[in-house]
């Protein structure tokens, strides 16, 4: 069986400027790239080991992606 290879974890928040506090001071992430798409705003922590966390935050009329 071939092994499973996981790209990434998106967690949805309602604040991502919440986010870098934890990612990176208790998790030691290093913050990496991301930006708004229309629905939401979304940015990206590099972890050891090839490891990596997405945050999402909702961006647009309540019904998309994320509300």
């Amino acid at each position: 069986m071939a092994p499973i290879v996981l790209d990434h974890i998106a967690i949805g928040a309602r604040q991502l400027t919440d986010a870098p506090e934890f990612l990176v001071g208790e998790l030691g992430g290093i913050a990496s790239y991301g930006g708004p798409t229309g629905d939401y705003v979304f940015w990206t922590w590099d972890y050891p080991g090839g490891a990596r966390l997405e945050v999402l935050e909702p961006e647009g009329p309540p019904g998309s992606f994320l509300y």
